[in-house]
């Protein structure tokens, strides 16, 4: 499953590149993290899926109101949608919980005056933080 988080890391590395420089995520980069977590999907037990479907149910609670309140942009919501179905849902909602304390202290400090601030970059470093550093 190295292979898994190493990928999932290094596309959301470019996600978070493109989200800073062009204020938006290429369909191509939110779409392969999600067929990555399909890959994913496809080694798990129907028992582990359970805990999938529980995280994905956690990450649309928690993030299609800020979607359709303008908060989040699709790339966002579908990003954070293909990292539940590789992480538990314990672990999903320390993602976003830790994911949105790192964009509001950067959007505080370095983004006062820009209207939309990338979020991909908080969501990089989350995972990064939960993966590598064991945050949970």
């Amino acid at each position: 499953m190295v292979f898994i988080h190493s990928g999932l890391l290094t596309l959301l590395f470019l996600s978070s590149y493109f989200d800073i420089r062009d204020q938006i995520v290429p369909n191509r980069l939110s779409l392969s993290i999600l067929g990555l977590g399909c890959i994913y999907l496809l080694f798990l037990s129907p028992d582990e899926n359970i805990f999938s479907l529980s995280s994905i149910f956690i990450t649309l609670l928690l993030t299609l109101p800020g979607y359709f309140l303008g908060q989040f942009g699709a790339a966002d919501v579908k990003i954070l949608l293909a990292i539940a179905l590789i992480t538990p849902y314990e672990n999903m909602l320390v993602i976003i919980i830790l994911s949105m304390i790192i964009f509001i202290v950067y959007k505080n400090l370095f983004a006062k005056g820009i209207c939309r601030a990338p979020f991909v970059p908080a969501i990089f470093i989350a995972v990064s933080l939960q993966t590598i550093v064991g945050v949970s």
